[in-house]
């Protein structure tokens, strides 16, 4: 009976037994033998006229792909802001509910009433803010529908 409680114990002790987890590059955030740096620019690069501004779902950030990820390694910080959150109340995103209010800033979001967003290289603009809504289609139309001021925002589409 004493080597069953000892074997079982192994046992346990080996599932228990956590995994290394695979080393992630720390730029681009893919594992190592999945990295893409070598095909990304050297240093990041500024946008002249466009500010991005991502709202990202919180559980977006653990997906694998995480695109976001590759952006803020190609961009400037300066070009590329990511809020995380589910809902975005001006209590805690002043900047952003500023700059949503700016006639210069778009959604891109698929919509009925949504323009081309080439269209908007057209308008006479100095700059333009870009918002974009990033999580699964799912979790971009529920951050949509929970943040009514998004509804307020002239929305672009790829055509």
């Amino acid at each position: 009976m004493d080597f069953l409680c000892e074997f079982s114990q192994e046992v346990i002790d080996d599932c228990c037994e956590r995994r290394p987890c695979r080393q992630r590059c720390n730029r681009c955030n893919r594992p190592g033998s999945c990295c893409i740096c070598s095909q990304l620019p050297p240093m990041p690069v500024s946008l002249k006229k466009t500010k991005l501004i991502i709202l990202q779902h919180p559980n977006e950030e653990k997906r694998p792909l995480n695109t976001v990820a590759i952006l803020r390694a190609c961009l400037t910080s300066d070009d590329c802001m990511v809020l995380r959150s589910k809902k975005f109340p001006i209590s805690r995103f002043p900047l952003l509910h500023e700059v949503l209010n700016k006639e210069n800033t778009f959604l891109l979001f698929p919509e009925k009433t949504a323009r081309d967003v080439a269209e908007v290289g057209k308008l006479d603009f100095d700059s333009f803010n870009f918002v974009l809504l990033d999580g699964t289609w799912k979790q971009a139309e529920a951050i949509y529908a929970q943040n009514k001021f998004l509804s307020k925002v002239q929305k672009n589409d790829y055509q």
